[in-house]
Parts: C-alpha cells; sequence; structure tokens
C-alpha cells in the first residue's frame, strides 16, 4: 500500500537498525546486549521483505511505462508508416531497457541485502569474540579459585570436585583403574618454630616441587597445610609402584641432607569393595602413618 520510495527507504532504515546496533555494541562497556541476535534476525527480515517489494513494484512501474510507450507507437496518432516498419528495431531497444532497468534493480536488492546481511555477520562476529573472552575471562576465574596460592597445585575445593565427579562415574561404573597417594609433610612444625612461617612456606612449596617431579602425569593436590592428595591415571598408574619408590628414596635421602620430607601411602581402587574415592584415600592415608613411623626411625622429624 505504500509508494515504492517507501519501500526503499524502508529497507535503508533496517539496514541503519544493523548499524545502530553496531554502534550499541561498541560502546556497551557491561555487555548487556548479548542476546540482540533475535532483533537482527528480524530487522534482516525486514530487509529482505521490503527490498523484494520494492523491486516488484520497480519492475511494474517499468513494465507499465514500456508498455505506454509501445502503446503510444503503434497506436498514436503519430505513427507513421516508416515507424511501424522499424518496429522491431523498436521492439528490441525497448526490451533492451526493460531488461537493463531490472537488471540495474536486481543489483541493488542483491547489494542491499549483502550490506545488512554482512552487517549482521559482523555483529554476530563481535558478540562471538566477547563471548569468547567472557568464557576465557570466567576460566581463569575458575582456575584461580581452584589453585592453592603458595604452591601453585589445585587446592583443596579442586579436590572435592574432582572427587564428586569420580564418584559418579564410580557409581555409573564407568571407573575401573585409579589409585590415590597420600603424602603429609614431616617436620613443618619444627620449620616454622625454628625458621619462621616464611621458611615454613618454602619447606611446603618444595614437598610441592618435589610431588610433582615424581608425579609428572597426575593432578595433585593440596587438601591441608602439610596435606598432599596425587590422584593417579595415565602412565602415572602404570608406573604407581615404582614412582612411589622413587618419592620414598627421595624423602629418605632428604633425612640426611636436611631437606623436606614426606611420608606416603598409596591404595588402589577395588571395584568390587570401594563404593566412592574416599574409601580408597582411608586406605592411603593409613598407609602413609605407617610410612611416617618407618621416616621416624630413619631420623625424621614427625612434626
Amino acid at each position: 500500500t505504500m509508494a515504492t520510495e517507501s519501500y526503499f527507504l524502508f529497507t535503508v532504515w533496517a539496514i541503519l537498525g544493523f548499524l545502530f546496533f553496531r554502534n550499541i555494541l561498541k560502546r556497551d562497556k557491561a555487555r548487556r546486549f548479548g542476546k540482540s541476535i533475535v532483533v537482527w534476525i528480524a530487522l534482516l527480515s525486514l530487509v529482505l521483505f521490503t527490498a523484494l517489494v520494492w523491486m516488484s513494484q520497480t519492475n511494474m512501474t517499468s513494465t507499465g511505462n514500456a508498455l505506454h510507450t509501445l502503446q503510444d507507437y503503434y497506436l498514436g496518432d503519430s505513427a507513421s508508416p516508416q515507424q511501424l516498419s522499424d518496429a522491431d528495431v523498436f521492439m528490441e531497444h525497448e526490451l533492451s531497457a526493460l531488461r537493463q532497468s531490472n537488471a540495474r534493480i536486481l543489483i541493488v536488492v542483491v547489494a542491499l541485502f549483502a550490506v545488512a546481511l554482512g552487517t549482521m555477520l559482523n555483529n554476530y562476529n563481535l558478540i562471538r569474540k566477547r563471548a569468547e573472552e567472557t568464557e576465557a575471562e570466567l576460566g581463569m576465574v575458575r582456575s584461580m579459585a581452584n589453585k592453592d596460592a603458595l604452591t601453585g597445585v589445585k587446592n583443596k575445593r579442586a579436590y572435592s570436585d574432582v572427587e564428586s565427579h569420580l564418584n559418579k562415574r564410580i557409581a555409573a561404573g564407568d571407573i575401573t583403574e585409579i589409585a590415590v597417594v597420600v603424602c603429609d609433610v614431616n617436620g613443618l612444625k619444627y620449620v616454622n618454630d625454628t625458621f619462621g612461617h616464611k621458611a615454613g612456606d618454602e619447606y611446603i612449596i618444595s614437598a610441592a616441587q618435589l610431588i610433582c617431579q615424581v608425579f609428572l602425569f597426575s593432578s595433585v593436590f593440596r587438601i591441608g597445610g602439610d596435606e598432599f592428595v596425587i590422584l593417579l591415571t595415565g602412565p602415572d598408574h602404570i608406573a604407581r609402584h615404582s614412582l612411589l619408590n622413587t618419592l620414598r628414596q627421595r624423602s629418605e635421602e632428604n633425612i640426611q641432607n636436611d631437606k623436606v620430607v614426606i611420608a606416603s601411602g598409596m591404595s588402589d581402587f577395588e571395584e568390587n569393595q570401594d563404593k566412592n574415592v574416599h574409601s580408597v584415600f582411608e586406605r592411603a592415608d593409613a598407609l602413609m602413618y605407617q610410612n611416617k613411623q618407618a621416616l621416624k626411625k630413619l631420623g625424621a622429624r614427625t612434626r
């Protein structure tokens, strides 16, 4: 019901809507317009609809003008025999002009739709980049929340999350091979009382470094002041007995060198016996205390 020019202006107005949204997105530091893609799709549909209506009406206008010209040519009072004899040339000229007009209209419609689609995709790309940045920031926050600030290994919260996940897998029957190593740092109280808490922190860091050097392919968690837990998977699980012996040998050597000493115990997951990770942890913890007593007999400080 609108004039042809109004549909064209309506199309341009919708394209300006895309540009307006892009300006909003660039200024939106708080990222409050992350779900505006529905509006973009509506605007794109509006561009396509109004552009097609404009093309249809323009084609009708061009065709109507051509018909009037033909009517005047053949039926006009001034039509001469010479003009009628050149009818084929005239007809070809009018058809060519009509084809060129339709081609120009089609190019304009395609150009308008391409501009709208390109702007929409550009806006979507901006939103996608912001979503990736947000996800990266959230991942960094999660990583910091699950990391022990002193040693750099994972903390008790991270261990609780992993334990909960493993318990679900155990209940579903998805886990058959896993081992838990419990470690306790010997002599931390002595170091704190004798050399100060800064030296005690360095002592804990040395313990974490030693554990990470031995268990290269497993997650290490600090769950207390001087307590560590290692969940053995992959290559570390295969070589678990050898790795535990390595850790214990290093600790025995450190007794003589007055370096960090770590008591350790390890237990395997028993599929027909263990219903959760905690039962494996308890067995490993009991074995750790046995190793602590053995280290004490070798001269290690127990506190």
